[in-house]
């Protein structure tokens, strides 16, 4: 008998074939759960993206209540067509009114904005 292959039957080369792949499955779950770790952390430190509908609303209420598809586009980072897109399907002739000025201007009118723009006018608030 040869001296490796007393103690292994089979031979000895097989069992030498569990060490590369032990080796590799330890190196795979190590790099998943290094992975998961670092993912995790660079989702919480991004901010989270606003709808774009959410988006519009600020914009709205930082220009008073009137937008055009200008602002969106440069508020959003929105095409043109895509943030004309998103203004017309919020248009429902109750909150957001579409209409163009006199000097042709598509305007899109947020009345709600516009309706506590006046009242906050008419009725500042009192002051110490």
């Amino acid at each position: 008998m040869h001296g490796g292959m007393m103690f292994f039957p089979g031979g000895f080369a097989g069992y030498w074939l569990l060490i590369p792949v032990a080796l590799f499955l330890a190196m795979g779950i190590g790099r998943r759960l290094f992975f998961t770790g670092h993912r995790s952390e660079q989702k919480a430190a991004r901010p989270r993206k606003l709808p774009i509908r959410n988006q519009i609303l600020k914009l709205a209420i930082r220009h008073g209540g009137i937008l055009t598809v200008t602002d969106v586009s440069a508020g959003t980072g929105l095409s043109f067509e895509k943030a004309e897109e998103a203004l017309t399907g919020m248009v429902d002739a109750s909150r957001v009114n579409m209409r163009v000025t006199d000097s042709g201007v598509i305007v899109y009118e947020f009345t709600e904005i516009l309706a506590k723009n006046r009242i906050d006018a008419e009725h500042p608030p009192a002051g110490p």
